[in-house]
């Protein structure tokens, strides 16, 4: 009996002292883990706050497409592009009358009108025809004096007259530079001609 109790006696101290190694490398075990983490966060700082995700828009812009065909009428008058989108000065143009009153064109006016009455003729055809009638034609012109373009505001009714009064500008063309005292890169110019038999050459 005295042998059977001092063996349980024993293990009951040895169960004991393994539980206490055991808890005490678990105490270890979580003290080392901590000083780790607290080790690595001092090195390498962590933000463990929680941010809100940023949101981009990514737009996607279709390139041009080329032109296809078209079978409606199209202008046969070049397209100018914009200026402003080039990154340039728009035009400085103006509109006159051939007989305009304001000092600042009179003169250069008065040379174009010049240039128009020397290759200005009543059209045989519609003379011989006792056709009459009146044309309104503006015309434009680069600083330069080039023709850069023609258009009937007001039409005579007869081709034959309207195309007489083109045909004069454009055989009248180029005309005189700008002088300096124009600072313009264009200037639109009405123009009446008027057709009558009686003061036909």
């Amino acid at each position: 009996m005295v042998l059977t109790t001092a063996r349980r006696s024993n293990n009951s101290f040895f169960l004991k002292n393994r539980f206490r190694a055991m808890w005490a490398c678990i105490a270890f075990s979580l003290l080392l883990h901590a000083f780790l983490i607290i080790a690595i966060h001092k090195t390498v700082p962590m933000d463990w706050s929680v941010r809100p995700l940023k949101t981009y828009h990514v737009e996607f812009v279709r390139p041009p497409v080329e032109p296809g065909d078209y079978d409606g009428e199209m202008s046969s008058e070049p397209v100018e592009a914009d200026p402003r989108k080039e990154g340039k000065a728009p035009a400085r143009s103006d509109t006159i009358t051939l007989d305009t009153k304001d000092k600042r064109y009179r003169s250069y006016a008065f040379a174009v009108k010049e240039r128009l009455q020397a290759s200005w003729e009543y059209p045989a055809g519609a003379k011989k025809d006792l056709l009459e009638g009146d044309v309104l034609i503006m015309f434009s012109l680069a600083s330069d004096g080039s023709l850069k373009g023609i258009r009937v505001l007001k039409s005579s009714g007869r081709h034959i007259l309207d195309r007489g009064a083109t045909s004069a500008i454009e055989s009248a063309a180029p005309f005189p530079g700008f002088p300096r005292s124009l600072p313009l890169d264009r200037l639109n110019i009405k123009a009446s001609f008027s057709y009558r038999i009686g003061t036909a050459k």
